[in-house]
C-alpha cells in the first residue's frame, strides 16, 4: 500500500520531546518513532525541498504569511498561491480557529498542496480557551 506522505513542520522543543523517545535514528538524518499504531517520521531539512503529496503550515485567520515557515513557504511558492490565498479570503473573508484550507503549492513543483492550518494564539487567550477552540 503506498501511504501518501505529509510533512508537518515542528520547532525544536518540540523535535527535543519527540527525540527523548527516539526508536531508531537513520543516517539520513530520519528520525523515526512509534506512538501506539502510528509511526512518526521527523527529518530537519529545509521543508520546500521535500518530495510529498502536502506540506502543512501554521497560519493567521487571514492567511497572511509575512514571516516564519509559513512566509518562507509563500515566498518559494510565488504568485500563484498568494492569488489563490486572496482568492480564498475574498470569498469567505476569515479562516475560523481550528479549520484548514489547501492551496496548490504554487512554483515549489516537489509537493502539490499546502495545507494552512489555523489555531488560536496562546499569548492572547487563556490556556483553557485555546483548547476549546481546537
Amino acid at each position: 500500500m503506498n501511504v501518501p506522505k505529509v510533512f508537518i513542520p515542528i520547532n525544536y522543543y518540540e523535535m527535543c520531546m519527540i527525540e527523548s523517545q527516539v526508536l531508531e535514528y537513520k543516517k539520513s538524518g530520519l528520525y523515526e518513532v512509534t506512538l501506539g499504531n502510528t509511526k512518526i517520521m521527523v527529518r530537519m531539512n529545509d521543508i520546500t525541498k521535500e518530495s510529498t503529496e502536502a506540506i502543512v503550515v501554521g497560519s493567521n485567520q487571514k492567511l497572511i504569511h509575512d514571516g516564519g515557515l509559513a512566509g518562507l513557504v509563500l515566498k518559494a511558492a510565488g504568485e500563484e498561491m498568494q492569488t489563490e490565498i486572496n482568492q480564498i479570503i475574498s470569498d469567505v473573508g476569515y479562516i475560523p480557529f481550528g479549520s484548514c484550507v489547501a492551496t496548490t503549492a504554487g512554483a515549489i513543483t516537489n509537493f502539490k498542496k499546502v495545507i494552512h492550518t489555523v489555531g488560536p494564539v496562546y499569548y492572547k487567550i487563556s490556556k483553557w480557551c485555546s483548547k476549546m477552540l481546537l
